[in-house]
């Protein structure tokens, strides 16, 4: 009997390693493995332009994809809340705008105002020192005609100062 036994146990083993060989090479068909291995092979990377939450994967793995066709979709709510931000960020600059746009033009108003008045004050200014100069003129005018009419009053007293020297000499030439 153990004879038996023993050629059942070899036969159960036999049996039992020609179904796990079959099994083996049958898994082997279907996917590859390996320790050490190196595959060479064009690498496409695949990278996103923008950043989000991806809600739809439109492909499936290892499927060829062309150039152009849309892989995933995703997520728009971020994408729409910035938009709209950036709208209200847009209005609010163009707002700004039109109040510096009107502040500038009451300013160029303001300025032209000044201006006018600083003009207006310039002939005011011009006129004073042309009134301060003919008065000054006919100031001195009337200085140089005081000096002349001393001048000549002088010279009356010097005349009749020396018409009596000389009638005194006559009239005592004349004794």
């Amino acid at each position: 009997m153990s004879r038996r036994r023993l050629a059942l146990a070899l036969g159960l083993i036999v049996l039992l390693g020609a179904g796990w060989a079959g099994t083996a090479w049958y898994r082997s068909r279907l996917s590859v493995g390996t320790d050490d291995a190196y595959v060479e092979g064009t690498v496409a990377p695949v990278s996103a332009k923008v950043p989000g939450q991806v809600m739809e994967v439109l492909v499936r793995d290892n499927e060829l994809v062309k150039a152009g066709q849309v892989v995933i979709r995703l997520d728009a709510r971020d994408y729409r809340a910035k938009a709209e931000q950036a709208r209200a960020s847009v209005m609010m600059a163009e707002r700004r705008f039109k109040v510096a746009s009107a502040r500038v033009g009451l300013g160029q108003e303001m300025a032209a105002s000044q201006h006018t008045q600083a003009e207006a004050a310039t002939v005011r200014a011009e006129a004073a020192r042309r009134s301060a100069v003919s008065i000054l003129e006919g100031s001195r005018a009337a200085a140089h005609a005081r000096r002349a009419a001393m001048a000549s009053l002088v010279a009356d007293r010097d005349g009749a100062h020396a018409l009596r020297d000389r009638t005194a000499l006559d009239l005592a030439r004349a004794e």
